[in-house]
């Protein structure tokens, strides 16, 4: 339907104007009346119907002419001479609405149909010459559309036993072919690929430039490696350049030290319009012992572009049961992320502390209101016994509830109580053509290794201690930034728990005209170690200004879900 319909290539034997803007195809005038026979014993039984892809309204018009008592819906792609010719077709016909505008690969289109549940859905000469990404696309959204028991009726030049029923259908479909060319090349380079086609495995050092002063490896650089792994397998499946659109929140479950070996192994899991969904699992090596060890796993979502635009990808085949179940998986976990931008947007700018307190905050009111809610998959209620287990190097068992230390065990690290000015850190980088990909668009990779670095110097000037990078929230990277780009990271404390902290971190991009815009934010969760890598107490955080306690609010909401997501991945590995 976004490609080019049969509707748009028939010839015309009308002249449309605007005092007379139907359209008039012979195609639809020959076929009306055997497309309402085989209809009619389906729709005596409904009240609600949709057509897809209604071309001039000479069907629908014709059909619900002949029943007055059912609601007809028209749909069409955003194309003014075909609404045109529906809406004057359809003027006198009180149970047809208006056409809605309908690209059948856009989700945020079949989005209007939303709660709009009808009893049968029926559309003409539509399959047959488009994509099959568009067959995926609309079986998925009628099926959703349908009510329990509904029809779907598909009409169409179609084969039997690989010969067409009459010689008329072989010449349309030949006709339609000739006339669409460019649809059959990009048919072909829409080809569904299996998930063999796009694996890819990526092998890395640990070198001092990529971990802290106990030669423990950064989480921000380990994600800068995930973020290439995965744009090679989106690349390879696409076909074309692919941009980071958004990363699902990231559970760190074992330390990577230096000298050791980094394994990435990234796959496809599904496919949409022009959006793929990316896993890549991270093991490390000891290069010494051999020994192999899991670090983590990660969800990154991709948009293939072309001329600044996102383009379609192929579909994905899966074929093994694994491949089946993370295929089914990638659409609970989309629409979690869906419902995700809808609750908790982006709301505003981190202000330095120094700003904030000569500020108004009347000339705010919309600043420093980071995201308050969390969506996640549909998945059994977290237990007690899920907050009870970090990963193998953090014991929560002993810890009371999320409770409070003594004020002995805060004076062992010399500290009881630490403000959120105290921890403000910002940091400004250029982007330089080493940090982007091919289309000059910085790598999210490197965007969320300049974000841990922020808030690792934020966790630490409130603990004054070492640290080590527990998880990344999930982040949507809702503006690129370019090279020659100036990106600005803000972090702050936003929550103090008994040995590990949360800092709330904000990127800004600023234009040569020193406008900023937010491009996203995120919360990291640092623990704190001592020299011998065992946790220890974290100071009280005090909450003062109203932005540090909206920041705040939720911090356990928050903290359970990140714990109850730590459990589902430990109990995947076993």
């Amino acid at each position: 339907m976004a490609e080019l319909h049969a509707h748009n290539m028939y010839p015309n034997e009308n002249f449309t104007t605007k005092s007379n803007p139907r359209i008039k195809y012979p195609y639809a005038e020959r076929n009306k009346d055997s497309i309402l026979t085989t209809m009619t014993p389906y729709l005596l039984q409904c009240k609600r119907v949709l057509e897809l892809a209604s071309g001039s309204g000479q069907h629908i018009s014709y059909i619900a002419e002949k029943f007055p008592e059912i609601q007809f819906q028209p749909s069409e792609i955003p194309d003014e001479k075909l609404h045109a010719s529906i809406n004057s077709y359809i003027a006198e016909l009180s149970n047809v609405k208006k056409p809605i505008a309908l690209d059948a690969l856009n989700e945020t289109d079949w989005e209007k149909l939303t709660g709009e549940n009808v009893d049968l859905v029926y559309f003409v000469n539509l399959l047959h010459i488009s994509s099959w990404r568009v067959t995926e696309m609309v079986s998925k959204n009628v099926s959703e559309l349908l009510e329990s028991g509904g029809w779907c009726i598909v009409y169409g030049p179609f084969k039997k036993d690989g010969k067409f029923t009459t010689e008329s259908n072989e010449e349309f479909f030949n006709f339609s072919i000739r006339k669409n060319v460019k649809l059959v090349e990009n048919s072909e380079n829409l080809t569904p690929k299996t998930v063999q086609n796009s694996r890819t495995t990526m092998t890395e050092m640990i070198r001092t430039e990529h971990t802290d002063t106990r030669g423990l490896a950064y989480g921000g650089s380990i994600m800068a490696w995930i973020d290439v792994c995965a744009g090679v397998a989106a690349k390879r499946h696409a076909g074309k350049p692919c941009v980071t659109a958004s990363v699902d929140s990231v559970h760190f479950l074992g330390q990577v030290k230096l000298g050791d070996i980094v394994v990435l192994r990234a796959f496809v899991n599904r496919t949409w319009r022009s959006s793929l969904e990316i896993e890549v699992r991270v093991d490390s090596e000891d290069m010494i012992t051999g020994k192999s060890r899991y670090c983590c796993q990660a969800y990154l979502t991709f948009v293939a572009v072309k001329d600044g635009k996102s383009v379609p990808v192929p579909g994905l085949i899966p074929e093994s049961d694994a491949e089946k179940r993370r295929y089914e998986e990638a659409e609970i976990r989309r629409n979690a992320r869906i419902q995700q931008k809808k609750i908790s947007p982006l709301k505003g700018f981190i202000i330095s502390p120094n700003q904030e307190q000569v500020a108004n905050v009347s000339a705010f009111p919309s600043t420093n209101t980071p995201r308050k809610e969390s969506v996640i998959a549909p998945l059994p209620s977290p237990t007690r016994a899920v907050m009870e287990e970090y990963d193998e190097n953090i014991d929560l068992k002993n810890e009371p509830d999320f409770g409070t230390q003594s004020e002995d065990d805060y004076m062992k690290v010399g500290k009881i109580f630490g403000t959120c000015a105290e921890s403000y850190t910002e940091i400004v980088q250029i982007v330089f053509p080493e940090h982007a990909n091919s289309l000059g668009i910085t790598f999210g990779g490197q965007i969320m290794r300049w974000m841990e670095y922020c808030s690792v110097m934020s966790a630490s000037r409130h603990t004054r201690s070492h640290l080590l990078t527990a998880s990344i929230d999930s982040l949507n990277f809702l503006l690129p930034t370019r090279i020659g780009d100036i990106v600005i990271v803000r972090s702050v404390l936003s929550a103090a728990f008994t040995n590990s902290v949360e800092v709330y971190v904000t990127v800004e991009v600023e234009d040569e005209h020193g406008n900023r815009k937010l491009t996203n934010d995120g919360w990291i969760t640092q623990v704190s170690v001592n020299h011998e890598g065992k946790i220890i107490p974290v100071p009280k955080l005090i909450t003062e200004s109203v932005s540090e306690i909206e920041r705040n609010k939720n911090c356990m909401d928050r903290r359970e879900k990140r714990l109850y997501e730590r459990k589902l991945v430990k109990s995947k590995r076993k």
